[in-house]
């Protein structure tokens, strides 16, 4: 830990490329937390709204991306999700394209740890 109570910290090689990769697409995402893959996708089919996802990607145990198709309404997805239950936490996630190259160049940035990370395609 720094003076004043910051962290340096830089991106994974893998990370940078899915970054890459979220902004190449330009398709909107959900990122879910705090429910299991299975009952997200279970929910998504008895509401009707599986036909708006693209795919569904698994970050970790409880935590995941709905990548959603080009003419679906994320915000719809986001309402339904949350009535599911209060423990899930869910966001949605609009990419920008980012060069890749910058960001190989200037992967070593420290922040304070109560500050959100300013990512610019979030």
């Amino acid at each position: 830990m720094m003076e004043g109570g910051c962290y340096a910290a830089s991106f994974s090689d893998r990370f940078l490329s899915r970054l890459y990769e979220w902004g190449a697409t330009g398709l909107s995402r959900v990122l879910i937390t705090g429910a299991t893959l299975s009952m997200v996708r279970r929910y998504l089919r008895r509401m009707g709204l599986e036909r708006y996802v693209a795919y569904y990607e698994r970050l970790g145990i409880l935590e995941h991306h709905i990548v959603c198709k080009i003419a679906s309404n994320p915000q719809r997805i986001i309402q339904v999700l949350k009535s599911l239950s209060s423990d899930i936490a869910v966001y949605l996630v609009k990419p920008k394209p980012i060069g890749y190259l910058s960001l190989l160049q200037t992967q070593d940035y420290t922040y304070g740890f109560s500050e959100p990370l300013p990512i610019g395609f979030i």
